[in-house]
């Protein structure tokens, strides 16, 4: 999954630069390359989570937030990168509105899970 890896820098300038087109996209791709990481039995697709964001008026992104750090975390322990769950932190700088330090902190906690995930799989194929 090394091609998932993304510049921390250009993911913030294309954040602020697209005027929110950017921030739906990386939700929807981030939130489907997280489900098919790690196959949850319950999984909501990215399209769901923006459709359930406008009709809660945003609120939903909270949950969703919450929900990303704890699927971080468990992608995090199958990729062997143990950096820590930070559901909490996450919906407490949602609710505060500065969900681009989320986007930041997940952007590079993920880049090492896919980099980590990389390594194990070409060890594997000698």
């Amino acid at each position: 999954m090394r091609n998932e890896i993304k510049s921390i820098p250009i993911v913030m300038l294309l954040w602020f630069l697209t005027l929110g087109i950017y921030p739906i996209y990386w939700v929807i791709h981030t939130n489907n390359l997280l489900n098919s990481y790690l196959k949850p039995a319950k999984q909501t697709s990215g399209g769901m989570v923006i459709l359930l964001t406008i009709v809660t008026f945003g609120f939903y992104l909270w949950y969703w937030w919450y929900k990303m750090g704890q699927m971080e975390a468990a992608a995090q322990q199958k990729a062997g990168v143990h950096i820590g769950n930070n559901s909490v932190l996450y919906l407490v700088l949602a609710i505060c509105q500065f969900s681009f330090v989320n986007v930041a902190i997940m952007q590079s906690q993920l880049n090492e899970v896919w980099l980590k995930s990389e390594d194990e799989v070409d060890e594997l194929d000698f």
